[in-house]
C-alpha cells in the first residue's frame, strides 16, 4: 500500500502552483519530478488520462490511508494467537489471508467510490490480517526446536520481507503500464492461489502431519515434548504482564516497529517528493532495502544457530547480541540520515545504499527479540506475539504514518529536508533506546509460568525442572509443590 498510494495519489496534492515551487526549492530543485506542475515541455509527457483516475489526497490523507489498516490490525492480535493455540494455527492463519485476498479484489471499485469506505476496507483488511504473526508463533513453538529456530524463523518470517521485494518494483511497474488497480487484482489473485498449497502442505502439528518421515516426526516430537503441554492452557497473566524478560520483548517490538514503518510505509514517500524518483525506479529501489534484510536474516539466522549448536554462546547471550545488531544498526543509519551532508541530500544511491545497510543489520531481528515468545513461553507464543503486536503492529502503526503526515503537511514543515531530519531522528533516537532496555531486561529460558506441575507427571523430571526455575509456582500451588 506504501506504493500503491503514491500512484492513487496525484503527483502534489496542492493545486497551488507557489506552494509547489515552495516544496521543490526545500528539495532536490531539477531532481525533484512533479509531473502535473512542470514545465510545458513536460507536460506533453503527462498521461492525462491516468492522472484522471488519480486522487486529490494530501499528505494527511495519505497517512490516513497507511495507518487505517491498524485500526482493524490492533483488534485480532490476541484473539488470533489463543485462537491458533486452541484450534490450530492452520484455519486461523489460512483463512486470514484469503479474506484478505477477497478484499484487494474490491479495493479499486471502493476507492473510487469513497475515499473513507476505502479507508474502512483498509480496517477489515487489518482485522483479517491481525491474526498472521501469532498464528505463525503458536506454528514456531509447535515446529521447531530451539536449535533450529533462528535459522527456521529467517527463512519462514522473512518471507513477508521478500514478499515485499518482489510487490515494490511489481506494483510500480503495474501501476505505470496498467493502472494501479491492477496492482490489486494481481496480488489478491497470488494469495488465493497461495491459500491452495496451504491447506494441502500445511498441518498444525508433527503428529497431524500424514506423509512426514515417521523417525523426523518422533525426533521433533521429542525435542519439543519438555516444552508444550498438551492441551492449551488458561493464560497466567498477572505472572505474564508482570515479567521483565516479557517487557523487554514488548519494548524492543515496539521500537523496531516505528523504525520499519518509517521507512516501509514511507520510504516510498521519501523517494518521491524528496528525491523525484519517478513510480517505477520508486518500486525498484524501495524493494532493495527489503531485500537486504531479507538476506540479513538468513545469514544472522545460521550464524546463531551455528553459536547455539557450538554452545559459544547461551541463549541470552545470543538474543543480546543479534538484538543489538538488529536495533543500533539501522538506528546510526537513520542518524546519518537526519544529518547527512549538504551534498548527498539529492543522491539517491547515497540514500538507497545507507537503507539497505541499515536493513540487512535489521535482519537480525528473527535472532533477536523475535524469538521471544517462543523462547520465554512456548505454550503461549501465539498470545505473547499477540499482546505485541496489538502495542507494535497495531498501535505504533497507526501513530507513524499520522505523525509523519502531521509533519510533512503544508501547515507544518510541509515536504522539506527539515521535516525528514525530524522524522529520521525520532526513530534513531527509539531505535537506541529501546535495545537498551531490552539487553538489560530480557532472558533467553523459558518463564516458570509457562508450565503448571500438573503438566510434568515424572517426578524426576519434575524435579530437574523445578532445579532449573521452569515450573510454576503460583500462590495457590506452592505448598503443593
Amino acid at each position: 500500500m506504501s506504493i500503491l498510494v503514491v500512484a492513487m495519489a496525484k503527483n502534489e496534492p496542492s493545486a497551488s502552483k507557489n506552494v509547489t515551487t515552495n516544496i521543490t526549492e526545500q528539495t532536490c530543485m531539477g531532481n525533484r519530478i512533479l509531473a502535473d506542475f512542470n514545465s510545458t515541455s513536460s507536460e506533453e509527457n503527462t498521461n492525462t488520462e491516468d492522472n484522471d483516475d488519480k486522487f486529490d489526497w494530501d499528505a494527511k490523507t495519505r497517512g490516513r490511508i497507511l495507518a487505517c489498516f491498524s485500526i482493524g490490525y490492533i483488534t485480532t492480535q490476541i484473539i488470533g494467537g489463543r485462537m491458533a493455540e486452541y484450534y490450530g494455527f492452520k484455519r486461523v492463519y489460512g483463512f486470514g489471508l484469503l479474506m484478505t485476498g477477497f478484499l484487494c479484489f474490491l479495493s479499486p471499485v471502493v476507492a473510487r467510490w469513497n475515499v473513507w469506505a476505502f479507508i474502512v476496507l483498509r480496517v477489515f483488511q487489518g482485522m483479517f490480517e491481525g491474526v498472521t504473526f501469532p498464528a505463525l508463533h503458536a506454528m514456531i513453538a509447535r515446529w521447531v526446536p530451539l536449535e533450529e529456530r533462528n535459522s527456521f524463523m529467517s527463512r519462514s518470517f522473512m518471507g513477508s520481507v521478500f514478499g515485499l521485494v518482489i510487490t515494490f518494483p511489481l506494483c510500480g511497474y503495474m501501476s505505470v503500464e496498467y493502472g494501479w488497480d491492477s496492482a490489486f487484482y494481481l496480488i489478491g489473485s497470488i494469495t488465493c492461489a497461495w491459500f491452495i498449497f496451504w491447506w494441502y502442505l500445511v498441518f498444525d502439528s508433527p503428529d497431524k502431519h500424514p506423509r512426514m518421515d515417521p523417525k523426523e516426526k518422533e525426533d521433533i516430537l521429542n525435542r519439543l515434548s519438555t516444552t508444550l503441554t498438551s492441551k492449551p492452557k488458561p493464560v497466567p497473566w498477572r505472572a505474564l504482564l508482570t515479567s521483565v524478560p516479557v517487557w523487554a520483548f514488548f519494548i524492543s517490538d515496539m521500537g523496531n516497529c516505528w523504525g520499519i514503518i518509517t521507512l516501509g510505509s514511507n520510504g516510498p514517500t521519501y523517494l518521491k517528493y524528496m528525491l523525484g524518483l519517478d513510480l517505477k525506479t520508486n518500486g525498484i529501489l524501495s524493494g532493495l532495502p527489503m531485500l537486504s534484510r531479507y538476506i540479513g536474516g538468513i545469514v544472522c539466522g545460521a550464524f546463531a544457530d551455528y553459536l547455539l549448536r557450538k554452545k559459544y554462546l547461551t541463549n541470552t547471550w545470543i538474543r543480546k547480541i543479534f538484538n543489538s545488531i538488529c536495533m543500533f544498526g539501522p538506528g546510526i543509519v537513520m542518524l546519518i540520515m537526519a544529518f547527512q551532508p549538504e551534498s548527498t541530500k539529492c543522491l539517491p544511491a547515497f540514500s538507497v545504499t545507507l537503507f539497505c545497510i541499515g536493513m540487512f543489520l535489521n535482519g537480525a531481528l528473527t535472532s533477536g527479540h523475535f524469538a521471544a515468545p517462543a523462547d520465554l513461553a512456548p505454550n503461549y507464543s501465539g498470545t505473547l506475539m499477540g499482546i505485541s503486536n496489538t502495542l507494535s503492529g497495531g498501535s505504533i502503526s497507526f501513530i507513524v504514518p499520522l505523525v509523519i503526515g502531521e509533519i510533512t503537511n503544508d501547515d507544518h514543515y510541509g515536504m522539506s529536508w527539515e521535516a525528514w531530519m525530524i522524522i529520521f531522528a525520532t526513530a534513531s533516537a527509539i531505535y537506541i533506546v529501546s535495545n537498551i532496555f531490552y539487553v538489560f531486561m530480557i532472558s533467553g529460558d523459558i518463564q516458570p509460568w509457562n508450565y503448571s506441575h500438573d503438566d510434568i507427571k515424572d517426578p524426576e523430571e519434575q524435579l530437574s525442572i523445578l532445579k532449573n526455575g521452569a515450573l510454576l509456582a503460583r500462590p495457590e500451588e506452592t505448598n503443593d509443590i
